[in-house]
């Protein structure tokens, strides 16, 4: 519906900020307790929080589909989304490789961030640096993700993709040119986390636009199969980048290559589906 991105955009801002919270809180576990301990306080936290949340989910019943069982078969809830968000079921020729490409671009962008301890260490930053870009990371993210959510409600998903790709893009040309020096540093992995914050926003709200409510799930299933296999792939041009070079800049060139790449793939496909929609 025409909250779809809103919606996933605050999940993902969930996420982003507990990641803030809990880094710190971890490190300062693993200090005092050393890591068994503190990996198994945090283990059996985790365990507790998912038990309360199936308990906070409403049962199923089988013969009305996927409605809660507290919620009648005749009632609104189960009623068609006519919303300008909700699929027409007139996915847009090239909707699934656009979609495919964007979500492994983005999480290869997003796993860049595993290797800002390593930057930093090359660049000659301080160690401390590396904390506070972690951290400063994960609560753009957070930020990103919820005003991403306003956005693609607002402007669409596809307007909103394209400026998530040129954020991604500024970050790595940040990373590039300006990585040596801590405020530079710093602002690349703000611009980093802000653009990070999509990759469990954007992509299932222009699915969501574009399927019907029959092929939605069997859709994204699919399109997400990508952030595994980018994942491999991206960790694989990091690591090797480096190994030979000394350095990430032969991996930032193939980076900002493929975001540049998918920026317009997916302009194309989904740049105007807004004004496409109103017209």
């Amino acid at each position: 519906g025409a909250d779809t991105g809103s919606s996933l955009g605050s999940l993902v801002a969930l996420s982003g900020l507990t990641g803030a919270v809990f880094q710190p809180l971890l490190a300062m576990a693993l200090a005092t307790w050393g890591w068994r301990v503190a990996y198994l306080v945090f283990g059996l936290g985790t365990l507790a929080l998912m038990g309360g949340a199936l308990l906070l989910l409403p049962p199923v019943a089988a013969s009305e589909g996927s409605l809660p069982s507290r919620v009648p078969a005749s009632s609104d809830a189960s009623a068609p989304d006519n919303s300008p968000a909700s699929g027409t079921g007139t996915a847009p020729r090239g909707a699934f490789i656009s979609l495919f490409l964007y979500q492994g671009i983005i999480t290869g962008f997003t796993m860049f961030h595993q290797h800002f301890s390593t930057f930093a260490e090359g660049a000659g930053l301080a160690g401390r640096t590396m904390t506070v870009a972690l951290t400063l990371s994960m609560l753009t993210s957070a930020v990103g993700a919820f005003a991403l959510g306003l956005l693609t409600r607002r402007y669409g998903a596809g307007r909103t993709g394209v400026g998530v790709l040129f954020l991604a893009a500024a970050s790595v040309l940040l990373f590039g040119f300006t990585g040596g020096s801590t405020g530079g540093f710093l602002i690349a992995a703000a611009l980093h986390g802000a653009a990070s914050g999509a990759i469990g926003v954007t992509v299932p709200a222009a699915a969501r636009e574009v399927y019907s409510e029959g092929d939605y799930a069997r859709s994204l299933s699919r399109i997400m199969v990508s952030s595994p296999l980018f994942t491999l792939l991206f960790m694989q041009l990091y690591g090797v980048s480096y190994d030979r070079t000394g350095n990430f800049g032969v991996s930032l060139l193939v980076l900002l290559a493929a975001i540049g790449a998918g920026a317009a793939i997916f302009s194309r496909v989904f740049g105007h589906r807004r004004e496409r929609r109103r017209a």
